[in-house]
């Protein structure tokens, strides 16, 4: 009985030494509202929104959470305050996609990568008809670089990110390349497929933005964040961890990234 129960365990893909204290606990998570298509974004119902979230992340929260007895309900809020809400650890314990850097590293349990990004830069043909002049992200700094509140960019770690000129999106960003407010934005590759099927954001039918590839040092990877300041919250990040390696070593992980990216 003992050998079977450590097989299920093993096979079922539930942390044997996961604490009891988080079955049954619904961990109430937000993210962003800007969307973060095929990673998290609004359904969409005869291209109006639904109100139910979805997306590789969501998928992954919800293969990780069910055999640990756990429940989620996640919101989308403003990236901002979706960070400080977590920080506190009242109203939200966990987020879902976050670059990590040494703040970060100090407010929040972070999980393992659960994916990365390939960066790209994207420039107005109607303003820069010849291209930009970019071999790397050190060249970057001789352009008006724009960015979205609160996002990081940490696969930039040649550019000071006080001289971004922020908007509240994408789409924002790319209005502004097109009336020349900037020059140059950096998005996932990724990102800017799943953005491109969302009303709104028709990046991919824009004739005049370019883009191309941006040479960086390291991937743009993201992670689960978990609270410190809940006091299920390392239990939580354990378990998270947990869950991951289990799904990584049986290629699960890459299994279900694979089926959101080929969407």
């Amino acid at each position: 009985m003992r050998l079977l129960l450590i097989l299920i365990l093993l096979l079922g893909g539930v942390p044997a030494q996961a604490d009891e204290r988080l079955r049954g606990w619904t961990v109430q998570v937000c993210d962003d509202a800007n969307e973060w298509p095929p990673y998290t974004y609004v359904e969409r119902q005869d291209g109006r929104k639904t109100g139910r979230v979805r997306g590789y992340s969501v998928d992954l929260l919800e293969r990780l959470l069910q055999p640990l007895g756990m429940r989620y309900r996640i919101e989308l809020l403003p990236w901002a305050r979706c960070l400080q809400e977590v920080r506190r650890g009242q109203n939200y314990q966990m987020l879902l996609n976050a670059t990590r850097n040494p703040e970060r590293e100090r407010e929040f349990l972070i999980s393992a990568p659960i994916y990365s990004t390939r960066t790209y830069y994207f420039w107005s043909k109607r303003v820069h008809p010849q291209g930009l002049q970019v071999q790397g992200q050190a060249d970057l700094k001789r352009y008006r670089l724009g960015g979205v509140h609160g996002y990081t960019y940490s696969q930039l770690d040649q550019i000071d990110m006080a001289s971004l000129q922020r908007a509240p999106n994408y789409a924002s960003l790319v209005a502004m390349l097109h009336l020349g407010r900037i020059d140059v934005i950096v998005v996932g590759e990724e990102v800017f497929h799943g953005l491109a099927g969302l009303p709104g954001y028709e990046l991919a039918q824009d004739r005049e933005l370019g883009r191309a590839p941006l040479a960086v040092q390291r991937p743009n990877a993201f992670h689960m964040m978990v609270s410190r300041q809940h006091p299920l919250g390392p239990a939580l990040q354990a378990a998270l961890q947990a869950g991951l390696s289990q799904l990584e070593r049986s290629g699960e992980l890459q299994q279900l990234l694979a089926r959101h990216l080929q969407r």
